[in-house]
Formats: C-alpha cells, structure tokens, sequence
C-alpha cells in the first residue's frame, strides 16, 4: 500500500511538472499534448523487436532528445505498428520541450521494465486531454469500475462506449475485462488518441469517429474485421451524455416519437438508444433530468422501465465525472428483469459514503446486484414513483434515518395542503424588456401607485427570526402590466409564504399590511390562502405546523435541482400536513401570538438601543453640536 501510495504522488508530481513547461505553449492541455506523452508510453514499454533500437535511444537520460529524433521515432513506430499516422511535432514548439517531457515522463517509466501503463497514469493523460473543456466530463476511475461492476461485463462480450468521456472506460473495460470495446467519438483528435492510448495499457479497442450518416472506423483490430464498422447490437452499451449539447434533428431509430419526446430532449433520446443497442445499458445523465415531470418525460420514463428495462439509478457524488464540470449527476442503469420484477425500480444513492471517503463505488455496486432495499438502497414501485408524476430524483426515495421518521410520520397525515390552502404561484413583475430597462428609473423617481397606494414586493430577505414579514421596502412600479401580473400575488393578512426556489423551506407569515401599501409576493414564493370551511380554525396552526421540524422536513424532502434547489408546484399541493384537534389548534394558535408579542418586544428594544448609541456618539450632522458642546 505505501508503495502504491508513493507510486500515486509521484505520478501527480511529474503531471504538475509536465503542466508547468508547456503552460505557455498554444497546445497545452489538449489531445495533442496527450497524445505525444503516450506516443512516448508505447515506444517506453513496447516490446517489438523491430522498435527496440528506437526505444533504447529513447531511455538514454543522460542524451538530449531532440525534435527532430523524435519525428524519426515517430515514423518508425508509424511503420511497425497498426495505429493512426503518429502526429510530428510542431516547429512552433519550443527548443527542447520534447526532452523536457521525456524526461518528466521516465521518471514514471524505469529502463528495462517494459510494464504496460498503470490505470491511474491513463487517467492522468486523459485529464490533460481534456483541458479546460468543461464539455469534456471524463467518466472517473472509480465510476468507471462501478459501471463494469454493476452491468457485470464479461470477457470477450461487445461492448459499445459513446461520447469522449467513456475513453477511459473503454481502455478499462478492454484491459481489465478483456472485453471488445468499440468506442464513437466525435473528435478526430480524441479518436486518434484512444487507440495509442490502449497501446500503452497493452489492449486494443475498436474507434470510431462521427460522420455526416454514419461512424467511419478510425482504427480496427483485426479481431474486430468480422464485426464490421456499423453494427450496433451490442451486449453492453454506455452513453455519455454530450453535455451542453441539444439533441437537434439526430436520428435515434425513431424511438423518440414512439416515446411522445420532441427532437430537442438529448437526455431521453440517449437513454433510449443506450437501451436499444445494448442488452444491458448505462447512460450518464445531469440530476435534472429526473426530476423533470411534463407529460411527455413522464410517458418516457414509464416507458423505460416497462419496455426497455430500466431497472436503477444511481446518483453520482460531485467528482464522478472528474473535473470537468461541477454538474450534478446519476447513472441510469437498464438490465434484463424479471416480468414481475419490471415494476419496480431500485434507487441507490451512495453520495453519503462518498463524503466519509469510503468505497461509494463498490458500495453502489453491490447494491444494483442485489437489487435489495438497503442501507444506501430501496426499491420504489412504479404507481409510487406515478404518485410522485415519475419524479426520479434518488434523494426523494433512499432517506437518512430522521427523513424516514418523517415520512413514517407523515404517512398517517390524511390532509394534504391543497386541501387546507389555496395555493398561488406569483409571477415575475417586470418582464417585459420595456420593464427592465426602466428599473433604474423606476428606483430613483417612482410613479404613482394604485389606489394612491404604494407597491411593495415581499422578499425572502424581509422574513424576520419569528417567521414574520417586517416593513419591506422594493417598490414596484404600478405600470399596466405590473398591475395586471400583481394581482394574485397581493398579500393578505393570514397568508403564509412558502419559500420555493433557493432557500427552501423557509416559511412567513403575513399579520398585517400597513395602510397606504400593497404588498406582492416575489417569485420565490407560493402564497398559501386558508380555505373557507377548511378543518383549521387559524391560519397561524397552519403556519407552525409548516414552520416546525417535521414540516421544514417534509418540505426539504421535496426540493429537486442542485445549482438553486426548488420545489415544484404539484409537490406542494400534494404536501402532507399534520392538524391537532380542534381544542388544540386554539392554544396553539394562543401560543404563536404570543411568540409574536415577545419578537415585538425585542424588536422595540434593539430600536431603542439604537437610538441610545446614536445619542451617545452621533453620526454626523446637525446632531454632533451636543457632543462637541459635551465635550467643551
């Protein structure tokens, strides 16, 4: 272990050099300089006969290797081994670069081993070839073994990666499972780099690159001449998501018609595809995919598990996709099931190992094998993910201890908020560009209001420590159009404002609206109105109950989206809510009061204080006559 651990920092020490001396070079960080330093990796540990004059020339450390020398290698190489036309390097490269990197490189390559490249040195090269892309999410080490783990693949079965970011699962899968991996990409630099790539880890994997109408085979093993370069029936596919990228007019056999989704649905058109060409199939999804509930994504997940298989999901820590990009996201898995075991779907989320620094992958693992609820595992049916609109989001289904208190809790609420509320969605004010381009105007010299009132917007920042909304002070222009958009959005006494998009949860009530004002809720709102008739004597139990433990948990436990958490409007309706009996809710609602009487208090009391400051040592002004008299 220590060796291997020493192994490791050396590697990362020697890649820190190799950045450093070519940071000011044009080409730094890309496949060009990767593929040099793994041109360098096969000609170091190769063990043909006819290169070898060529690689004992390479490992003298104590001569330079000049530019020049290494275009000879290069067309040495290009003439003994079956790999795409090794690229010279450039004349704009500075004198002595390539030495430098040679020299870097057989720190990590000792003469006369002739070892085949480690994983973690691949994954190394791949990391500097993908750069600063961040459309480029290298697939990690350790996703990459839970991929081959949970789809179990086997010797000598074909295999199908997509997409730049399954190269190194390609090479591992080729290496380590000695499966036929045939790999589609759509950069030629990347195509020709994968095949020097499974050189250096001694393997060989079948490349392709995208075409106008098909993929065109960039390097072929002899083993796979019999497969062709077309075929796409395959025993194991795996998509990688060309993230940022729109599906477009792609053609994917037609599937996404069949599953009611319009052209521009990338992440649907890529999980049907990875369903179709392999018999088991992983697709690298963003989370937001799953939480996604229009008619048409709820018609194409319920198709998925029915028809294609889907059969897990697993959500990714942070760092599964390296350091490319800081989406959050899951896999999404598709096995052949049993008939009676179509309709059900196993959730797995191991980010909780992951953040204790334990295997999370072999964790995973483990799990989509058993296809057992467990510790960072349940199984979810599919009339309760249609309870939920097939919202798939894991965190909604595999809960912490306290969240499944919670929700057993919560199990026995028969009322659900809809029922006791209603429920309003306020929309953006100022949202036509006239409105925007005016704010400014707006701020400095406001209109007239209506009714000789003014327009004030409520806020997430005016709730006060006692759940309270306190003297806000936005001003909205009362223009047509802010009127019209206002009008569901004013506020009432005894409304209560649910927070809906970034602090979720936060919950505010609303006691009084100051003559002369009209106050709207902002967009980070859902106002809810007790119902007339409705089984609670007092919007204020309502209002403790949504502020207590148990309610800030059941509204937490709905939030979707990672960047801004949010919660959608179906989710709040179908909230459930916990009432006392009618005697109860009377103390309750006696006890909030004077919760609130009390922060009245305080709140006169830090004014008071102010002001007692301020008489002490004025700010400024008119005012500082007294103190300067004082200090006379």
């Amino acid at each position: 272990m220590a060796a291997d651990n020493e192994e490791l920092a050396l590697e990362e020490t020697v890649f820190r050099d190799i950045s450093d001396d070519v940071r000011n070079v044009g080409w730094s960080d890309g496949p060009v300089l990767a593929t040099m330093i793994t041109q360098m990796l096969v000609l170091a540990t190769t063990t043909e006969e006819k290169l070898q004059a060529a690689r004992a020339v390479f490992l003298k450390v104590d001569e330079e290797l000049i530019r020049d020398a290494w275009a000879h290698h290069l067309s040495e190489m290009e003439g003994v081994l079956d790999l795409p036309k090794a690229r010279p390097p450039h004349d704009v490269y500075p004198i002595g670069l390539v030495d430098k990197v040679r020299r870097h490189l057989l720190r990590l390559v000792p003469a006369g081993r002739g070892e085949p490249a480690s994983p973690s040195l691949l994954q190394r090269i791949l990391t500097l070839a993908g750069g600063r892309h961040a459309d480029w999410p290298s697939l990690s080490r350790e996703t990459q073994i839970l991929i081959a783990e949970a789809l179990e693949v086997r010797k000598d079965e074909w295999v199908y990666c997509s997409d730049v970011g399954t190269v190194g699962l390609a090479l591992h899968l080729a290496a380590a499972r000695q499966a036929r991996v045939v790999l589609d990409v759509s950069s030629l630099e990347v195509a020709n780099l994968a095949p020097w790539l499974a050189r250096a880890a001694a393997t060989e994997i079948g490349v392709r690159v995208a075409g106008d109408r098909a993929p065109q085979p960039v390097h072929w093993p002899r083993a796979m001449m019999e497969r062709g370069g077309t075929n796409n029936d395959f025993d194991v596919a795996v998509l990688n998501l060309p993230w940022g990228v729109r599906q477009g007019d792609r053609d994917t056999g037609g599937s996404l018609g069949r599953l009611g989704q319009t052209p521009g649905s990338s992440e649907a058109a890529h999980i049907v595809q990875a369903a179709r060409w392999g018999r088991r199939a992983a697709c690298v999804v963003p989370s937001g995919y799953l939480f996604r509930t229009t008619q048409a994504e709820q018609l194409a997940k319920k198709e998925a598990i029915l028809r294609y298989g889907l059969d897990a999901i697993v959500a990714l820590p942070r760092d599964a996709l390296g350091r490319h990009t800081g989406v959050a996201a899951a896999l999404v898995l598709f096995r052949s099931v049993p008939d009676d075991d179509r309709r059900h779907l196993l959730m797995v989320d191991p980010r909780g190992e992951a953040e204790r620094g334990g295997d999370w992958h072999l964790v995973a693992a483990e799990a989509v094998r058993e296809r057992e609820t467990g510790d960072v595992s349940t199984l979810v049916s599919v009339d309760e993910l249609e309870a939920q609109d097939l919202n798939l989001a894991v965190d909604r289904y595999v809960l912490g201890s306290e969240a499944r208190r919670v929700r057993d809790l919560l199990a026995r609420a028969e009322t659900r908020l809809d029922d006791l509320a209603e429920l309003y969605r306020p929309q953006a004010l100022l949202a036509s560009t006239a409105g925007r381009n005016r704010r400014a105007e707006y701020a400095e010299d406001p209109p007239e209001y209506v009714d000789g009132e003014r327009i004030v917007e409520v806020g997430v920042a005016d709730i006060d420590e006692a759940g309270l909304l306190r003297d806000p002070q936005k001003l909205v222009p009362s223009t047509p159009e802010v009127v019209q958009r206002s009008r569901k959005a004013r506020l009432e006494p005894g409304d209560i404002l649910i927070v809906n998009k970034g602090s979720v949860g936060k919950v505010a009530f609303v006691r009084e609206v100051p003559k002369g004002e009209t106050w709207v809720a902002s967009q980070s709102f859902v106002i809810a109105r007790l119902r007339r008739g409705a089984p609670v004597s007092d919007p204020l139990v309502l209002f403790r109950f949504l502020s207590s433990g148990v309610g800030q948990a059941a509204i937490r436990s709905l939030s979707v989206g990672t960047t801004i958490p949010g919660i959608q409007m179906n989710d709040v309706r179908r909230l459930p809510v916990l009432m006392p009996p009618a005697d109860q809710q009377v103390v309750v609602a006696s006890e909030v009061r004077d919760v609130f009487a009390t922060h009245d208090r305080i709140q006169r009391m830090r004014e008071d204080a102010a002001r007692r400051l301020r008489a002490l040592w004025p700010d400024g002004g008119d005012d500082s006559s007294g103190l300067r008299g004082a200090a006379a």
